[in-house]
């Protein structure tokens, strides 16, 4: 065996033997605390594991870092607080470097990590026996990386928990008062999410998808209701549907019907799966005020309870019109209204909609009126409308826009339902003379009933790319970002010369303070 992955064995083997046992009855103990012995509802995991399923080193480091400012924070004193954050972002990162033998660790990244290992379960007060054992383990790799000229000798021979100085590549300004001070390494203030350190996160999956979700197939930050929200930022936009969804379902108003248009990545999709993971978090048992942001909605509406909601999301790019559709353990059917009535009210439904779904022709609202009281609260989710009817013949195409004005005047007439439904913005987008037809139908119909809704812009376009890169700040990191910024400011307003105009007003500050880390030139660089 060779050295590397030697080592890189060492870790790994410390990782799931050793300091898990440590995360396990950290975890557990402060997430049950918050959340009680559901607790495991509200974990961070892996794509593909259960609710229920028993957490692995990913899933506690992530579950630590996910809830840092919420549960895990607090449990550590001021001076070694980030320190903590730290220690669990290289552990995590370690166990992410170790998940494969195919690019094993050199001897000095191994004992990098295993010097992490001992030092966190140092700081949560692992057993002696315990934290000998992991000593143990770091020492046989710096005398096997000393023996093959990889490692330092005078590296030390066991980790000790220090509290870090400040980093000796601190920038100094000097305040208002003439005093040169310190500025924080934005790496040390902001770090970065669990999947960018991961190196998870693929291009593609910024682009949410609906059906992917729906079916199971989505990527970390879209698969769970708390991943979801954990990573979104609540626009104004957002939460006004939010807003209109809990007021809708918890029986205190709400529009039944709520439109969204935009051009393609103006936040349509992402609005649709915040609701999604809303009634999923619902249907789970879960409390709603225990997803990032939602307290505030629930207040704002005026709700202090939620149904179960059923849910149906139909997803017109998913299966073409000549694909009859496989339901889960039920019966294929060839129409939306054969779909949507199952996914509503199972067997019992699809039977009201039976001579319809024989036919090919809508139902009507009467009939969608007594699926929706069968069913009960319900939230249909309808994304990639005009794609779907543009692929139609003359026949169904009718019978689609039909079912479509049908549905939205049925969710007029019963409580507790509400459709939200996509429609993309332009006739280019529509896709040829056919799709425009179905977006002008499709717009009447919507525009007769739809909510007020707004996409994403100006300042939230900073807030949503910091929320999905790097991890809240906590109360110290709020104070190391102000300070930052203020002294770039101060630097532009002293250098009149030096930077444009625009950088010495009040407004550039706030600015600088939305897109911490980044500087907002990146951000407008990158938008153009």
């Amino acid at each position: 065996m060779s050295h590397e992955i030697e080592g890189t064995k060492r870790v790994r083997d410390t990782l799931d033997f050793t300091l898990k046992s440590v995360l396990d009855g950290f975890v557990e103990a402060n997430m049950e605390a918050k959340h009680g012995q559901r607790w495991l509802h509200y974990a961070s995991r892996s794509s593909g594991q259960g609710q229920n399923d028993t957490l692995d080193v990913y899933g506690l480091c992530k579950t630590i870092l996910d809830n840092w400012n919420e549960v895990f924070g607090a449990r550590f004193d001021r001076k070694h607080v980030n320190k903590a954050r730290r220690l669990v972002s290289t552990v995590f990162e370690a166990r992410n470097a170790t998940a494969h033998l195919n690019v094993p660790l050199s001897d000095p990244e191994a004992l990098s990590f295993l010097w992490a290992i001992v030092e966190l379960a140092m700081l949560l007060k692992a057993p002696e026996k315990t934290i000998e054992t992991l000593k143990a383990v770091y020492g046989a790799q710096r005398s096997t990386g000393i023996e093959a000229g990889r490692i330092d000798p005078a590296t030390p021979t066991e980790p000790k928990l220090t509290v870090e100085p400040g980093s000796a590549q601190q920038m100094s300004f000097n305040s208002e008062s003439g005093v040169a001070k310190a500025l924080k390494p934005w790496i040390d203030v902001a770090l970065p999410h669990p999947d960018v350190i991961a190196n998870r996160f693929k291009e593609a999956e910024f682009a949410a998808d609906l059906f992917a979700v729906d079916a199971g197939y989505a990527g970390e930050g879209y698969a769970t209701p708390n991943s979801f929200y954990g990573i979104t930022f609540l626009t104004e936009g957002l939460k006004r549907v939010l807003t209109t969804a809990t007021q809708r379902l918890g029986a205190n108003g709400g529009d039944p019907v709520i439109g969204l248009q935009t051009a393609f990545g103006g936040g349509k999709t992402h609005t649709m799966l915040a609701i999604f993971h809303l009634v999923k978090h619902l249907r789970d048992g879960g409390d709603p005020r225990g997803l990032p942001g939602l307290s505030d909605i629930l207040d704002r509406a005026g709700v202090n309870s939620l149904p179960k909601p059923k849910m149906a999301v139909f997803v017109g790019s998913a299966d073409g019109p000549d694909v009859s559709l496989k339901l889960n353990e039920g019966p294929r059917v060839h129409t939306a209204w054969g779909y949507i009535a199952w996914r509503l009210a199972g067997e019992p439904g699809l039977a009201l909609v039976a001579e319809a779904e024989a036919a090919r022709t809508s139902p009507g609202s009467r009939i969608m009126v007594e699926v929706f009281k069968l069913a009960g609260p319900s939230v249909i989710l309808l994304d990639e409308l005009t794609m779907f009817a543009r692929q139609l013949d003359d026949d169904r195409f009718e019978a689609f826009l039909s079912f479509i004005q049908s549905l939205t005047e049925a969710a007029k007439m019963v409580p507790g339902i509400l459709i939200v439904g996509s429609l993309v913005e332009s006739k280019a987008e529509a896709g040829g003379p056919r799709g425009e037809a179905a977006l002008l139908r499709l717009e009447k119909i919507f525009g007769r009933v739809q909510s007020a809704w707004l996409p994403a812009s100006g300042d939230e376009t900073y807030e949503i790319i910091r929320r999905r890169l790097f991890q809240p700040l906590d109360a110290e990191g709020e104070m190391a970002r102000d300070e930052t910024v203020r002294a770039f400011h101060d630097l532009y307003k002293k250098n009149p010369a030096e930077f444009p105009p625009e950088a010495r007003e009040a407004r550039y500050l706030e600015l600088l303070r939305l897109s911490y880390p980044s500087h907002p030139e990146l951000c407008d660089r990158l938008s153009k």
